[in-house]
């Protein structure tokens, strides 16, 4: 063991670990932060509860059911890098394309995209990382460095986003930055791929024969449990809509705005649309610590009867 350790195949299939953990790191990075704060932007931008359930539910539904299609092809024609070059630049062009929006027609069609993009990318992402993971002590190992780094992305971009939005107080801007980290993810991506052009080959042989069959019968209690989850999951884009709808937390609604030229209703009363103004001094200081503080939402929210159904709504179908 102790041999295999420090064999040349085990320090290669240790760095194309590493290197798929960077790549998930900037992709959460990237995705995650957009997602932190797509449901204030697209009830900014116009649309209803409704809608934002409709288009990210069917965003999750294709960024899932794809995969299957994207697995079997992957399986189909060995193309394993294709593929997922193919998703990732799909996913990394998608987010700060929101940026360019100014609808939330266009912004809903680009986030519906964002998932498809991760839908194809996923499967043969994986059934390479898995190929290197018999070489490093096993997939528990592997798969637990790769989800290491895909949770730190996911909890760095959401911050960044929430620092940008609280001193620039811009959605826009803050799609925009996101153009960084997914830049970033396109070179390594770039890289592994011209340093491991088959790192499906570093499965041994054994392995490979072995893995040929059936699926166990606790593999399908499994997905059919994973599926229940699914189906009661409430996607947090929709619960961020109701909370700055409702003012669960205690933002300032006129602090964020859409971008040039798109006004938001205000969600304190029925006044007409206002423009969005930058503030100055103590106001701004008191609007950076709201948004910080909607961005970093404690257990607190659903203590309360009334937190929970501004967050999910109230039963009787109104936003």
């Amino acid at each position: 063991m102790a041999n295999q350790t420090i064999s040349p195949g085990s320090r290669r299939a240790m760095r194309f670990v590493l290197l798929v953990g960077i790549l998930s790191f900037f992709a959460d990075f990237t995705y995650e932060g957009a997602r932190s704060i797509l449901g204030p932007f697209l009830e900014a931008a116009g649309a209803s509860a409704t809608i934002i359930g409709i288009v990210v539910g069917f965003g999750e539904l294709l960024g899932y059911g794809l995969r299957v299609v994207s697995g079997v092809v992957a399986d189909t024609t060995r193309q394993f890098w294709p593929i997922t070059i193919f998703g990732y630049i799909v996913q990394m062009v998608a987010v700060p394309a929101l940026a360019l929006t100014h609808s939330w027609q266009a912004a809903a069609c680009l986030i519906i995209l964002e998932r498809v993009g991760k839908a194809i990318r996923n499967p043969p992402r994986d059934v390479m990382l898995s190929s290197a993971a018999q070489r490093i002590g096993g997939y528990g190992w592997a798969f637990g460095i790769h989800e290491a780094c895909d949770q730190f992305g996911a909890m760095v971009g959401p911050l960044v986003v929430a620092a940008v939005l609280a001193t620039r107080g811009d959605y826009r801007l803050a799609f925009a930055v996101l153009a960084v980290p997914a830049v970033i993810n396109l070179c390594f991506l770039t890289v592994a791929r011209l340093v491991f052009p088959r790192p499906e080959d570093m499965e041994p042989r054994a392995a490979n024969e072995a893995s040929a069959g059936s699926f166990p019968a606790l593999y399908w209690v499994y997905l059919g449990g994973a599926g229940l989850v699914a189906a009661g999951f409430a996607d947090y884009p929709l619960i961020a809509y109701h909370w700055v709808k409702h003012q669960t937390l205690a933002t300032d609604p006129d602090l964020l705005w859409c971008g040039d030229g798109c006004k938001r209703r205000s969600v304190v009363s029925a006044r007409p649309p206002v423009r969005p103004v930058r503030l100055q001094g103590a106001d701004r200081v008191d609007g950076r610590l709201a948004t910080l503080r909607a961005a970093c939402v404690s257990r607190w929210t659903f203590r309360s009867g009334d937190s929970w159904r501004s967050a999910v709504g109230d039963g009787h179908g109104r936003a």
